[in-house]
Order: C-alpha cells, then structure tokens, then sequence
C-alpha cells in the first residue's frame, strides 16, 4: 500500500504503539443535501474498483488507487488496521 492511503494514529513517540491503518474503501456522494447519488470505491486483492448502481469496473489506470484518491466527493471512508 502507498503512503497516500497509510494513516498513522500516533505520534513517532516511542513509548507509544505504531499503528497504521489502509484505506480499503470509499462512499462518495454528488448532489445537494435534498437530493443526490452515492457511488462506492472498494479495494480487493489491491485492485480498486468503482461500483455505481449494478455497475462495476476497475478504477483508473493501474490499480485505480489514484483514480480514488482524486475522486471529490468522499462521504465515508473505509480503513483496516495493518
């Protein structure tokens, strides 16, 4: 996993734990607060992949993770810890 989506919980301070979490997935609304649409990002054997309704594709180029990272919109975001 890249740095970009590794979050620490913790200062570098020795006498605490490091614990470090990954992104895994995403839940990114457009619209108003009246009304709107919800799609999902979800990250599966290190692929992303980009699900709206019944639809499901990979995400981006590569991996899709920089496609995710980019997306706007981000309502709810998904982390497991290392």
């Amino acid at each position: 996993m890249s740095k970009s989506t590794a979050y620490n919980a913790v200062d570098e301070d020795s006498s605490c734990p490091k614990i470090l979490y990954d992104l895994f997935g995403t839940v990114n609304h457009t619209g108003s607060l009246n009304q709107g649409h919800y799609v999902s990002n979800v990250k599966v054997d290190g692929q992303w992949y980009h699900c709206n309704d019944d639809f499901i594709c990979k995400a981006g180029d590569g991996d899709g993770e920089k496609a995710v990272l980019d997306s706007t919109g981000a309502y709810m975001l998904f982390y497991i810890r290392q």
